[in-house]
């Protein structure tokens, strides 16, 4: 793999570190502002906002800016914005610093997802993608303990990362994409193959029904007679065995024209949902939850890189970011709703369908005859 792409993957997976690790970070968050559940919702839903309008309008710039420049400014914005969740005197900057982090990490991920779109195979360089965002997320949570570092000390532990990895910056190609063809006509937005957008559509689907049943996950075991503690275990432990799905897509990406090895994975998940749905009992949760990982890890790199594929103007890579976010947001009020209107049956049993069309979907257009195009090169080295 080419030292740039390596570079555009660790960069990314440092930035998407803050939200791997939100979880803990919303606790510690509420205790020292002494911010409510609805209060904190508010502030993580401004980073998502913030980041999902920047990432909506990266196609409009990404073949513009320079990529060293942008990526080492955004890692430094976004360790001010880290630091700001600690050191924010009141509300109103506390809630700024939150737009900070979120609109820079968006800009980390749109550049970087476009350069990573340039590589022969895509969907190889995504599933390591995967694999290191999981890694580094554990890793930090095993080794900064969040009750003896406080808000102070692990907002500092991941500023200081994200300072340290600017160097990293330089070595990323110039440009991401070319802004011309060789011909010298201009490379625009709409020329982009329908089936291109209709994966992004499939994306966004995908992480409505995926994150809808994450973000309830331990609720949904409780909910099953399944002790808090059991269910939390099982839920990090599943991160974890989560990379096996994440590196045998890499493995196998590229290896074979048939998409029976994603079809097979996106089945497998779609049987997890079920049997989350019915679960009763810890034996069954844990099983579960680290199929739901791995086939999830194992699926969605192809997603994401059969958009790259079918693109041939190379910005569509940069909405991936926005696509993810609106499932983020769409997911979870969607889920909650259902789950307070007919219950946890019946909103598991919504969230698998979706799940199981956006599947439906990539099948479909992945089944379709790709059309070689030439994908706009890389300025730079």
């Amino acid at each position: 793999m080419p030292t740039f792409a390596v570079a555009a993957i660790v960069i990314a997976s440092i930035a998407a570190m803050p939200g791997n690790v939100l979880p803990v970070m919303a606790g510690l968050l509420s205790d020292f502002h002494s911010l409510d559940e609805v209060e904190v919702g508010f502030l993580i839903a401004t980073g998502t906002l913030t980041g999902l309008l920047i990432s909506l309008s990266a196609p409009q710039w990404i073949a513009r800016v320079d990529c060293r420049y942008a990526i080492a400014i955004a890692l430094v914005v976004d360790a001010i914005g880290l630091l700001g969740l600690r050191f924010a005197p009141g509300p109103v900057t506390l809630f700024a610093a939150q737009a900070l982090a979120g609109g820079s990490s968006a800009i980390i991920a749109s550049i970087c997802l476009t350069v990573v779109a340039s590589l022969p195979n895509p969907t190889r360089a995504y599933s390591i993608k995967i694999t290191t965002d999981v890694v580094f997320a554990g890793t930090f949570l095993a080794l900064m303990p969040a009750a003896t570092l406080g808000l102070g000390g692990y907002v500092a532990a991941l500023a200081g990362i994200s300072a340290v990895v600017v160097p990293l910056a330089s070595r990323l190609p110039l440009r991401a994409i070319r802004a011309v063809h060789t011909d010298g006509a201009p490379i625009r937005l709409r020329d982009a193959p329908r089936s291109a957008w209709l994966m992004l559509l499939a994306i966004m689907v995908f992480y409505v029904g995926g994150i809808g049943v994450w973000a309830f996950l331990e609720r949904v075991a409780v909910h099953a007679g399944i002790e808090r503690v059991a269910a939390s275990n099982a839920i990090a432990v599943g991160l974890f065995v989560g990379v096996v799905g994440s590196l045998g897509a890499a493995v196998l990406a590229g290896r074979t024209k048939r998409i029976w090895p994603e079809t097979l994975a996106g089945l497998v998940l779609v049987a997890s949902f079920a049997m989350l749905t019915f679960v009763n009992g810890t034996v069954q949760f844990y099983f579960a939850v680290f199929v739901f990982n791995c086939s999830w890890n194992f699926f969605i790199p192809f997603v994401i890189g059969l958009v790259a594929n079918r693109d041939s103007t190379g910005r569509l890579s940069s909405l991936v970011p926005a696509t993810v976010m609106i499932g983020g947001v769409l997911g979870p009020v969607l889920t909650g709703a259902m789950i307070r209107a007919s219950g946890y049956r019946s909103a598991m049993i919504v969230m698998t369908l979706i799940v199981a069309t956006s599947i439906t979907g990539y099948i479909l257009i992945a089944s379709k005859p790709l059309r070689v195009h030439a994908t706009p090169a890389l300025e730079g080295g």
